[in-house]
């Protein structure tokens, strides 16, 4: 558990630009608001039980650096997904892009997450998080735009929601979702990635 003082300085750290907006705030998502990321759900595979319409890295890359993405179920009939690694200088993660409506201005992003074993690397933003990002038509980060994300630097006791609001840039063509195990080791299950617009 981060203590006060070291939550001081992580949110003194993120407003100077050194790291990226990590969120800790814990939000439920209510009936009345509309999510329009219905594949953070993970319910939608392919007949072979993978995952549908996500950038998935090649299991080649994921064997040799010590990686696995694997669709998980506890109860048969909600699907998640798990990550692991074993290598702290990696990031294992999938990715899906979802295109900007112009009248977005702020997006509420969240995800469900629990992690086991986790150990962080070296670098400061280290951990297991989803970023939410700007990105133009090439897919690449709009450059002035922040790094937005939500997630967890310790191991959590059970499912915990993470929540970050970002702000959609006039020239953003899309939003990336990226979520996985950034530089660190251990083992990240995650679900039910929300988006919200706020206005």
């Amino acid at each position: 558990m981060i203590n006060a003082t070291k939550w001081f300085v992580l949110a003194m750290l993120v407003a100077a630009g050194c790291l990226p907006a990590l969120a800790g705030v814990t939000v439920s998502a209510t009936d009345a608001e509309t999510n329009v990321f219905s594949e953070g759900n993970f319910e939608t595979l392919t007949a072979g039980g993978t995952l549908k319409g996500w950038d998935v890295p090649h299991p080649s890359w994921l064997e040799k650096v010590g990686g696995r993405i694997e669709v998980m179920s506890e109860d048969g009939t909600n699907h998640f997904v798990r990550v692991s690694s074993t290598d702290a200088k990696q990031i294992v993660r999938i990715g899906k892009d979802l295109p900007v409506q112009p009248e977005w201005k702020k997006l509420k992003c969240s995800i469900r997450i629990r992690a086991s074993n986790l150990k962080l690397g070296e670098p400061t933003w280290a951990a297991a998080k989803s970023h939410f990002i700007n990105v133009d038509e090439k897919g690449e980060k709009l450059k002035g735009t922040q790094w937005y994300a939500a997630g967890v630097v310790a191991d959590t006791d059970g499912w915990v929601e993470k929540t970050v609001v970002i702000e959609v840039s006039p020239e953003a063509k899309a939003v990336r979702v990226w979520p996985g195990l950034y530089c660190a080791t251990g083992t990240m299950d995650f679900d039910d990635i929300r988006i919200v617009p706020l206005e």
